[in-house]
């Protein structure tokens, strides 16, 4: 076996280079353009509510490829559907500052139990072809308390009764050679794609070879040297699954565990193959990390070096001298490479409504502190939905693969020794192209933006060239409050646009043209929300799915705490939202003034036609009102009638739709930033928060820490203080810890 060590960075100056790796390089980068240029993760305050209650959510926006914030877009959109049907619960815009916006979701009264999704858009994460979509969290809804008893337990792989079960093979690298060492992950998996253990023989032509056996989520591995002529089959209950036919001759090739330093592949071709050129290359992400380019003339032990680049995913490939793809691995380099967090906390039981202080610090892998921008939320634990999703696998697992991936916190949770073997067989256990960063182009790919940070609009006249108006137009925009009046411009084709400081100004936004024309004319204002869900249909959505849980004593929850809570008081509340809005109340109220000609003439009758004039009538007043056909021959007082000519009515003043207002008054209407609430963080009395602290943006600083505190409520049980940060140099990482909180706090102290 030969040692080589011919090796390349493309992300220094040192090392040799030679013109396939810049083909190489090139192919890659022209692949990459396809994706996204920022990636989008969103957090929750916690994982279930009831209904009435606040959500409180944070998106962070980082470069997909380099991890460091992502600060060009500053808009983002925010949807709250129902899972399974296309019912939109919530919509609305929030600004984005340096890569962060947080903000806040009123949750109905009237929400039903079940699952919804919270979805974020932006200009440069979201285009308009198909492609996967990973901006999501789910979020459960319950009825009350009681209803947490479906949520508790631990993770069952036990198939139902009879189910049947699929079985996929994926020798390694994708090759599966005849006379050459297969190293060949399995998985089991139900009809609906969930994992399953399962426990089966390996046979050769019909006799046992050797046992197998699931070992992590329904996934295991095998070795297997195949014979020619020989028939491989795995026997698992009943079932038998055939593995492919192995190829005459081949190249195979062998990932060995990385290093802190490099990744070692050793490369086999079958025996009596000419020596051939070959090439491999190593990308994270879409970046090049290192290329290697010897003559295979048996076998090989390659060592790329993966010490200076980035963490995460990398795809190792194996090319022929024409640079095709002979053989394709993913592995998982420097898992060590990451932010670190600690927590400081004074003990880790605390009374109810006292004040709790909290220090954080950040350090790199090396220890040395790092300036981090970090969140913080500590919620009751009763109230997470166990979908075991985190910064850390978002950014470096989840959001890299078109794939399920199931329980993905279980690969960056130190406590679990297997973590990064069984991070080894989801990778191995992937389809050949489901690495998001694949180096295979795209050419037709639609990459068009879906929505921009601004909102557009148009003012067209009828009876114009092209119903364009003269040029150029000015506009007024103002809030519901009648404050920050901007003037606005429209160019020659008549469109305007409301960027982000326009947007700032309310979450309910009024154009008006003030001009005067003769000719009609209409102005409209684009939903950005009917392009996301015209897009969105293109798309295919990856979250971790929720795994059937068998109920466990050791989770039981004190019900009652909850049973005193003011929920149905504040529903009440935030419900009873009927009135016009405020700027469209005050238009409504000119337009009943200037509306009907209707008149209460001297001698009391509406709109008599003796008097032929007189007062405005009064809203829900009963009035005689003469109906009958002589109106023309009636002009002074006394006249007479008949009983059929007169009535009694109860006046009302004509009713306007919005739209009827705004035409009336030369006005369009737009939706700006949403302004969020401040987060309740002292309660009142009683104080049923189950969320005590929720701190979307914290910096730590050039020492790597940060100091915080919070009141503890009149709940207790047992919370998750739950951290999550990126650094400025792109290191990503999350501290989850518990805390009991007991009774015994009478009034708030500090």
């Amino acid at each position: 076996m030969a040692l080589m060590l011919l090796v390349m960075h493309p992300l220094s100056s040192s090392g040799q280079q030679f013109p396939q790796a810049e083909q190489l390089t090139t192919a890659l980068t022209e692949a990459a353009t396809v994706i996204p240029a920022g990636n989008i993760y969103l957090q929750t305050d916690r994982g279930v509510y009831e209904p009435g209650e606040d959500l409180w959510f944070n998106a962070r926006l980082l470069n997909a490829q380099h991890f460091v914030w992502y600060t060009f877009d500053q808009t983002l959109y925010v949807k709250l559907t129902k899972a399974g049907s296309d019912s939109t619960i919530w919509q609305q815009l929030y600004p984005v500052s340096n890569g962060v916006s947080s903000g806040h979701i009123y949750l109905d009264g009237h929400l039903t139990e079940g699952d919804y999704w919270l979805k974020a858009y932006s200009a440069h994460t979201f285009t308009a072809g198909p492609g996967p979509f990973y901006a999501l969290r789910k979020v459960r809804i319950i009825k009350d308390s009681y209803s947490l008893r479906r949520v508790a337990g631990s993770i069952s792989l036990q198939p139902e009764t009879n189910e049947p079960v699929k079985l996929e093979v994926f020798p390694e690298g994708g090759t599966f050679v005849t006379g050459l060492k297969s190293h060949i992950a399995f998985k089991a998996t139900t009809s609906n794609d969930a994992p399953v253990h399962v426990a089966g023989v390996l046979l050769k032509d019909g006799k046992p070879l050797q046992r197998i056996e699931t070992t992590h989520l329904g996934m295991g591995s095998f070795d297997l040297i195949p014979q020619q002529n020989a028939t491989y089959t795995i026997q698992v209950a009943d079932s038998f699954i055939a593995l492919p036919k192995p190829a005459d001759t081949g190249i195979t090739m062998h990932v060995q565990p990385a290093g802190a330093d490099s990744i070692s592949l050793n490369i086999t071709a079958s025996p009596g193959m000419a020596a051939q050129r070959i090439y491999i290359s190593s990308q994270v992400r879409g970046l090049m990390q290192a290329a290697a380019t010897a003559l295979l003339k048996d076998s090989l032990l390659v060592k790329l070096p993966v010490a200076q680049g980035p963490g995460g995913i990398a795809a190792i490939t194996l090319f022929d001298q024409q640079l095709q793809p002979l053989a394709k691995r993913l592995v998982f380099v420097l898992p060590d490479k990451k932010l670190n967090i600690r927590l400081q906390l004074p003990g880790q039981h605390y009374l109810t409504r006292k004040k709790v202080s909290l220090v954080i610090k950040t350090t790199n892998e090396q220890g040395n502190p790092v300036a981090t921008r970090i969140s913080l939320r500590i919620f009751y634990n009763a109230y997470d939905n166990n979908d075991s999703k985190y910064i850390d696998d978002h950014y470096l697992l989840t959001s890299q693969l078109k794939a399920r991936i199931d329980d993905p916190g279980y690969y960056f949770d130190e406590k679990n020794k297997d973590r990064l073997t069984a991070l080894d067989l989801v990778l191995l256990t992937q389809q050949r192209n489901s690495y998001l960063w694949s180096d295979q182009r795209q050419p037709n790919a639609d990459t068009r933006p879906v929505i921009t940070d601004s909102i557009a609009g148009n003012l067209s006249f009828q009876g114009r060239r092209n119903n364009s108006p003269p040029s150029p137009n000015l506009l007024f925009v103002f809030n519901a409050e009648e404050k920050n009046n901007t003037l606005l411009s429209t160019d020659s084709a008549g469109r305007f646009f409301l960027d982000p400081a326009i947007l700032a100004a309310g979450n309910r936004l009024y154009i008006k043209y003030p001009g005067q024309s003769r000719q009609p004319f209409t102005m409209s204002v684009a939903d950005p929300f009917t392009a996301i869900a015209a897009a969105e249909k293109n798309k295919t959505f990856y979250y971790p799915p929720s795994l059937k849980r068998i109920p466990t004593t050791d989770t039981n929850i004190v019900f009652s705490r909850f049973s005193k809570t003011l929920a149905g008081v504040e529903i009440s509340a935030k419900g009873a939202r009927t009135a016009w809005p405020k700027y469209l109340g005050k238009l409504d109220s000119i337009a009943k003034l200037e509306g009907p000609a209707d008149y209460v003439g001297a001698c009391g009758l509406l709109n008599c036609p003796a008097c032929g004039g007189g007062t405005k009538p009064v809203e829900g007043k009963e009035y005689s009102e003469y109906i009958g056909k002589r109106r023309q021959e009636i002009t002074s007082h006394p006249f007479a009638f008949t009983g059929e000519e007169m009535q009694k009515v109860k006046y009302h003043y004509p009713t306007f739709t919005e739209e009827q207002l705004l035409k009336k008054f030369n006005l369009a209407v737009a939706g700006g930033y949403y302004i969020s609430p401040q987060f309740n963080e002292s309660g009142g009395s009683p104080d049923f928060r189950k969320t005590l602290a929720w701190m979307p943006d914290i910096a730590t600083d050039e020492n790597g820490e940060a100091t915080v505190s919070f009141y503890c409520s009149d709940v207790y049980g047992r919370f998750q203080v739950s951290v999550e940060g990126v650094s400025e140099q792109g290191l990503i990482g999350k501290r989850v810890e518990y805390v009991e909180v007991e009774r015994g706090g009478e009034g708030r102290t500090n």
